[in-house]
């Protein structure tokens, strides 16, 4: 067995408990170790030259000052450790909720679907990182949902106009007039009833699509693809190149 592997048996896999514990057992030790230095070995070193009462009295002077220094120390290691801690408990806790959207969006019901559609958007709200993932995600979904419902009976339910709504949100998943990341994709999108009002779709790729009658007053379009898309009647709407 290489050294790595029996390393890893030992003290498990990177992230895993065994790892966690074994890393904050090596650091308390080091702690430890550099109290020992510093009350015992290095303010003799230090004074070395001294001798009788002024030597003791130096000593102590320089252990009272280094352990105050190693006090500090060790209040600001674990002060950040505290704080990653809370940001890997946060972290998860993102990832929790984000896949908790996506069961929901996978659901026959459409009340649940539009509640992880809200989900997503709560998740993008919290987590910059992910708004990209969620910009593809949502923007699937729509997709995938419109070409269901238009093998149905053409109804328009409210998680495709909930998931428009939010990709189209100015203050979620796009920073000011520009998308987040790139234009979206929503390609044969059906929804003619949504309210899309002042929503921000520049660069959106809106090909085929119906929303023949879903509000979009004061919605922005620059640079859209609307190449065979039902966008009427367009009211206050910013078509600029």
């Amino acid at each position: 067995m290489s050294c790595v592997g029996l390393f890893g048996k030992l003290f498990g896999q990177p992230g895993s408990p065994r790892r966690r514990i074994a890393i904050a057992a090596v650091w308390g030790l080091f702690g430890f170790a550099l109290v020992l230095v510093a009350a015992f070995i290095l303010p003799s070193v230090l004074v070395s030259s001294l001798d009788g009462a002024e030597r003791l009295n130096a000593e102590n002077d320089i252990r009272g000052t280094l352990l105050q220094g190693l006090a500090g120390g060790l209040f600001l290691t674990t002060a950040l450790f505290s704080w990653r801690q809370i940001q890997v408990t946060r972290e998860g806790q993102i990832i929790d909720r984000y896949a908790k959207a996506i069961e929901m969006l996978d659901s026959k019901a459409v009340i649940v679907r539009t509640g992880g559609v809200y989900a997503l958007q709560r998740v993008a709200r919290d987590s910059q990182p992910d708004r990209a993932t969620i910009n593809e995600v949502l923007s699937a979904f729509v997709r995938g949902r419109s070409e269901n419902e238009r093998k149905k009976d053409n109804r328009v339910l409210i998680d495709i106009k909930g998931a428009l709504a939010v990709l189209g949100s100015p203050d979620v998943l796009t920073r000011g007039t520009r998308p987040v990341h790139g234009p979206l994709d929503l390609a044969g999108a059906t929804a003619p009833t949504a309210y899309l009002a002042n929503a921000n779709f520049r660069q959106t790729h809106f090909t085929g699509a119906n929303l023949s009658r879903a509000d979009l007053g004061g919605a922005d379009l620059t640079k859209a693809d609307l190449t065979g898309a039902k966008l009427h009647p367009l009211r206050r709407v910013a078509f600029h190149n």
